[in-house]
């Protein structure tokens, strides 16, 4: 077996292989026989019959497909050790020069190469900010509002009202043979803001609700909308629409008083007081998981300006389809289906997701940096703390799926992934937790004393009177030839929490 390697600007090596005639001849010879043990050749039992009855039987073509198949799944791996390649990801075969001794052409995406510059000098001032009494009693208010008593009322909208209408929206600025519908005519429940509210995450525009206000039960309006040029979904930037509503109820809300009783009705809070405690330390506690979201942003930002980073086309492609589908779920989220948000956009999935391509980028040498400084200083991860994530987030599947789906979550591929999964976030997490400290100036925390388990090696898990499940560690081979790529890594930096408000039990409360 002869290879020649080339290696590519983008990070892939050419691999041409070519074999010997013995070894070719070989192969045809067992793919020939592998295809008679699957059809009827008359006089002769499956899988016996001589090669020369098998070829004029389904010709040399099936041969030559069958042999070629057969040469790769048999020899990749050796392909890649002897030609010293280190693959991220799946080959593929590119082509075949057709003679005597085919030729072979594969691509491979090679690993990732990440050169860091000196971390070890980095410093950036760390300023967490503090809670205040107007954050304090913003959540207090959102608290309020979701024990509020609604009842329907025979008068004009005020505002604080939630009224129900019916609505619709066109585009009114769409090009020809543009679909103009944004939103088909539903009912939807609104509540009208009261004056000095927030209304930048009003849907179906900024600034709708108060449109509102004086508009009695069968009333209608139509309202034309510019989106602004700062609008959080950009292809809706600048963009006319024309909404239509008729109001179909108008309810009043009436909210509880702030007091010891809706302390007590909120969980196992003794008064008022215990309540406010609880909502400034969860407070705290968000603010500083924010705080450090962006300062982990800035730190490792600047690493990644100060690192030589090479990666091939696949790895940056599934961190495109990542970034897609989160997309997705923010536009499902906002009330607006996909597809609907396409038309409005007059775009396709195909664009939308190539508008990716600078963030995802950007984002996946994020991974890479701290994936990097992860393996260099040997970051560790305590097995421990995967358990008990692994069984809180099985505790929930099984609290909130289906039996159907509960089955599907308890089978070892599922609970392997999920620890995996877990271990990652964990070792990431511990990385930036190293990171920010030497960005601090701070001493950093010796990796090596923490406990033994890398980042790939997933620990038992053991949920409700679930038997425990040992994870597998992933085998040090070389991926099959396929078309499909796997994930890239997948560190990233640390997300702020939703919010800080307590929980709605006692035993939750706790935890």
């Amino acid at each position: 077996m002869k290879i020649e390697t080339q290696f590519t600007e983008d990070h892939q090596a050419k691999l041409t292989v070519q074999f010997s005639e013995e070894e070719w001849t070989g192969a045809k010879h067992r793919a020939a026989q592998q295809i008679a043990k699957r059809i009827r050749l008359p006089g002769f039992r499956p899988g016996k019959a001589p090669y020369n009855v098998i070829e004029r039987t389904v010709g040399d073509n099936a041969i030559l497909e069958a042999a070629t198949e057969l040469m790769v799944n048999e020899r990749y791996q050796t392909i890649l050790q002897e030609a010293g390649i280190k693959p991220y990801g799946s080959g593929s075969l590119e082509s075949i020069d057709k003679n005597e001794n085919p030729t072979f052409h594969f691509v491979v995406p090679l690993e990732a190469e990440i050169t860091l510059g000196d971390y070890h000098a980095v410093r950036i001032p760390y300023e967490l900010p503090s809670v205040t009494e107007d954050d304090i009693n913003r959540t207090l208010d959102r608290l309020r509002e979701q024990r509020e008593v609604v009842e329907p009322v025979e008068r004009p909208v005020q505002a604080g009202d939630q009224v129900t209408v019916l609505l619709s929206g066109r585009r009114i600025d769409a090009a020809e043979g543009q679909d103009s519908n944004l939103i088909s005519e539903r009912s939807q429940t609104i509540n009208v803001l009261t004056e000095g509210e927030d209304d930048s995450g009003e849907w179906p525009f900024p600034g709708f609700s108060s449109q509102l206000i004086g508009m009695n039960v069968g009333e209608e309006k139509t309202q034309t909308y510019i989106f602004g040029d700062d609008y959080r979904f950009e292809a809706m930037r600048n963009m006319q629409g024309e909404f239509h509503a008729v109001i179909e109820a108008v309810k009043t809300r009436t909210l509880p008083g702030l007091d010891d009783d809706f302390a007590k009705s909120l969980g196992d809070f003794e008064n008022l007081e215990t309540l406010i405690k609880r909502v400034r330390e969860n407070l705290t506690q968000q603010q500083s998981e924010q705080y450090n979201a962006f300062y982990n942003n800035q730190l490792i930002g600047l690493l990644v300006d100060q690192a030589a980073i090479k990666f091939p086309p696949p790895m940056l492609e599934s961190e495109m389809n990542a970034m897609m589908d989160e997309f997705a779920a923010e536009v499902e989220r906002s009330g607006m289906e996909l597809a609907t948000y396409l038309k409005t956009a007059n775009t396709d999935e195909a664009t939308l997701r190539e508008s990716f391509r600078k963030d995802a980028e950007r984002r996946l040498r994020f991974k890479l940096v701290v994936l990097e400084v992860g393996r260099r200083e040997k970051i560790k991860v305590d097995p421990q703390q995967v358990q008990w994530q692994a069984s809180m987030m099985m505790r929930r599947f099984n609290q909130n799926l289906s039996p159907k789906d509960a089955r599907k979550v308890k089978s070892p591929e599922f609970t392997a992934n999920l620890i995996n999964s877990i271990t990652a976030d964990v070792f990431n997490q511990n990385t930036i937790e190293y990171l920010r400290g030497i960005a601090r100036g701070e001493s950093a925390a010796d990796p090596s004393l923490m406990s033994v388990v890398e980042p790939d090696v997933a620990a038992p898990i053991e949920v409700s009177s679930e038997p425990v499940v040992e994870a597998q560690t992933e085998a040090e081979t070389a991926p099959a030839v396929t078309e499909a790529a796997p994930e890239a890594p997948t560190p990233e930096t640390e997300s702020a929490s939703e919010t800080a408000e307590p929980a709605s039990t006692g035993e939750e409360a706790q935890s």
